[in-house]
């Protein structure tokens, strides 16, 4: 069959090489004569003067004699100007400007800001340097006189002013808040002490977790039980035996060991449930009350079974399958959830009391608990704001001494390129070949994932949900359908248990030209033949016939002329024998049309076909070619639909499963070729099918 165009370049290794080849040509080509060299990098500078108020020589009445060097360094001007040129309240005001004057890609951040700005004193000079890198050199231009109109507006005359009232103003609201802090820390201590309570929430947060278990326990129980009466119920129903008359004789008699063991299960369960909260129940402790429940559990148990006389019958009735021996084990089963009801019943009451409890005790909590919890919040708040005031402090006695101990600045030199740093050209050739490899990579595995063959069989098995029924490791032309001898052997072992004298009709169906459906019909009809059985291989596909090929017979007549004009004497003149039990009936020269299977006249061939062999098999078209494919489908036909790997089109199946969901048929399976027989049987073990033991087998 010849592939189309638009998919061959999808189904061919070489095809799919040659596009990667001329994708690499084509991309290394234009890398080779297109410049590869990474962005330059502008450095910009500006220089601005500072003059200072304090004197600069150590002369003079309580000089710094030999730390004076050390001392003129900390509390030099020059130095402080640059840290508050660098500081966030500069650097803010500065990207404020910017908004208005860079568009938003190239607006930089605070962070981006601060890495990219150097602030340097020049030695013996009240001078600074400010450097700022960046990709684009208008943009380092910008941002250097946004920085330095942002430090003059903050330490002009009248920031200084309002720094040192701010100053002033923030450090008597610190003492006031720290006062207030240092209340609160007390109040919070004496409430702790004098209720002997030191950790009232987290006393609150076990309280409330003990009870959220307590609640979850009861909800499982609840489950349990109600699965349990489920049971019993079911039991009931079926052996016919009603849980109140399985106790009547415990009723009648008052017996007293059921009274005991029943108390002793309720007084075990208590005992357990109350250390359960204290102990884990992998304690010595736990594990022995537990066996103890149990042992008196086994012990009610065998004394129901005693009191009804049902351990003789269940003994004698464990291998009987008969009603009577089914009923006896479930009256057996049904004895043996009634001791388990009783745990399930006494523990649900012992933990509502806990619940009860355990509630009563977190309501003694809440009035202490909120005390706590609204002298901690204000003690928070006022931590909080005491942190939040000192940083505003420091923030104003920074500007404070910049204006104190400044008189001027001055702009030396606007801001200017000072410098392009431009990074070394990657080799032309080298850098070529690289991305060139790199697209013919990308297109070859492009074009390997657009490829719409069905190349896996999971996804082959989650599409068509059929079982497998046989494989082909490698199909043959159907010329060559002799070659398919053992695989058609194995195939016909598997249909022939599904036939039966009323249903011997196989309808072989594909989704796409080219399955190999026509060569394994004719195989299938040979083998079937080989075995003794009469076969009668029609050739439907009136679109694409090919049986005539295969067996070396005249197309006409054929099927669809006796479709065209069906008389009785032209029957017998379709049917051709070829060698023993087999006979071919060829497509014809008809009118060539798919319509024709839609007819009457094909269901009363199918009729007269079925009465002429054991087995009559139907080589139809694709399903792509017309939805009529699928017409010789009735419910008492077997469907045989073929898929191959590395051939049938994913959509193609797609469409033959969603038109098999509107036929009924006797029996749906599936015959995949081209595929190894280890890989099909891994992915249906993985898949969980059955076919996967029967493939190993």
């Amino acid at each position: 069959m010849q592939v189309p165009i638009e998919l061959s370049i999808f189904r061919s290794f070489i095809a799919k090489f040659i596009a990667g080849a001329l994708a690499f040509a084509v991309v290394a080509t234009a890398a080779f004569f297109v410049p590869v060299t990474p962005p330059p990098v502008f450095e910009v500078a500006a220089r601005i003067w500072v003059q200072s108020k304090l004197p600069t020589e150590g002369g003079g009445s309580g000089g710094g004699g030999a730390l004076s060097p050390v001392l003129s360094y900390f509390n030099s001007p020059i130095n402080t100007a640059g840290e508050v040129m660098k500081s966030a309240l500069v650097l803010e005001e500065a990207i404020s400007a910017l908004r208005k004057k860079l568009p938003a890609e190239r607006l930089p951040g605070l962070n981006d800001l601060r890495g990219g700005l150097r602030v340097d004193p020049v030695r013996d000079a009240d001078i600074l340097i400010i450097y700022y890198r960046n990709n684009y050199a208008y943009v380092g231009v910008e941002v250097v006189q946004a920085v330095l109109d942002a430090f003059l507006r903050v330490n002009s005359a009248q920031a200084a002013v309002s720094a040192k009232q701010s100053r002033i103003f923030l450090e008597s609201q610190l003492l006031e808040y720290k006062t207030q802090m240092k209340e609160l820390s007390e109040k919070v201590q004496v409430f702790k002490t004098s209720h002997g309570i030191l950790d009232l929430e987290g006393e609150t947060e076990q309280a409330l977790d003990q009870i959220s278990a307590i609640e979850q326990g009861i909800e499982n129980t609840k489950i349990a039980l109600a699965e349990l009466n489920s049971r019993i119920e079911y039991l009931s129903s079926k052996s016919g035996v009603h849980p109140g008359q399985a106790l009547r004789v415990e009723e009648l008699s008052q017996d007293g060991l059921v009274f005991q063991l029943k108390q002793n299960i309720a007084d075990g369960e208590g005992q357990y449930n109350e250390l359960a909260m204290r102990l884990r129940p992998e304690h010595p402790r736990m594990r022995q009350l537990r066996r103890a429940i149990e042992q008196d559990k086994r012990r009610l148990t065998n004394r129901y079974r005693k009191l009804l006389g049902a351990n003789e019958v269940a003994i004698e009735s464990e291998a009987d399958s008969s009603v009577e021996g089914v009923k006896a084990r479930m009256l057996e089963q049904l004895i043996a959830a009634l001791p388990e009801r009783i745990v399930l019943e006494t523990r649900i009451g012992l933990l509502q009391e806990s619940l009860v409890q355990a509630r009563k005790q977190l309501t003694s909590m809440p009035a202490e608990q909120v005390q706590l919890a609204e002298l901690m919040r204000a003690e928070q708040i006022a931590i909080e704001t005491v942190s939040e005031t000192e940083k505003s402090l420091n923030q104003a006695r920074l500007v404070e001494a910049v204006a104190s101990k400044t008189s001027s600045y001055q702009i030396i030199d606007r801001p200017q390129v000072s410098g392009v740093t431009i990074a070394s050209k990657l080799p032309k050739f080298a850098s070529a070949l690289v991305i060139g490899l790199v697209f013919a990579i990308a297109v070859f595995f492009g074009l390997d994932l657009l490829d719409p063959r069905m190349r896996r069989i999971t996804p082959v098995l989650d599409t068509l949900p059929l079982p497998v029924i046989g494989w082909v490791s490698e199909l043959v032309p159907a010329d060559r359908v002799p070659e398919l001898r053992e695989s058609m052997h194995r195939l016909r072992l598997s249909i022939k248990g599904l036939l039966t004298g009323e249903s011997n009709e196989i309808v072989i169906a594909s989704a796409d030209r080219g399955d190999g459906k026509s060569a394994i019909a004719a195989g299938l009809a040979m083998s079937f033949a080989e075995s003794g059985m009469k076969v009668l291989l029609i050739d439907a596909n009136l679109l694409e016939p090919t049986q005539h090929y295969v067996f070396n017979l005249p197309p006409s007549p054929g099927l669809a002329d006796y479709l065209v004009n069906p008389v009785p004497d032209l029957w017998h003149k379709l049917m051709r024998p070829v060698g023993k039990n087999l006979k071919v009936i060829t497509a014809g020269a008809g009118p060539a049309g798919v319509g024709l299977l839609a007819t009457d006249a094909i269901r009363e061939m199918m009729t007269i076909a079925k009465s002429e062999a054991d087995v009559v098999i139907f080589d139809t078209p694709a399903i792509t070619d017309s939805p009529a494919a699928l017409a010789l489908i009735s419910p008492k036909t077997h469907l045989l639909s073929v898929v191959r790997m590395n051939h049938t089109l994913k959509q193609s199946l797609l469409i033959l499963a969603s038109q098999l969901r509107h036929h009924e048929f006797a029996s749906g399976s599936m015959v995949i070729a081209d595929v190894d027989e280890f890989a099909l049987a891994s992915a249906l073990a993985k898949a969980g099918r059955r076919e996967a033991l029967e493939l190993e087998e």
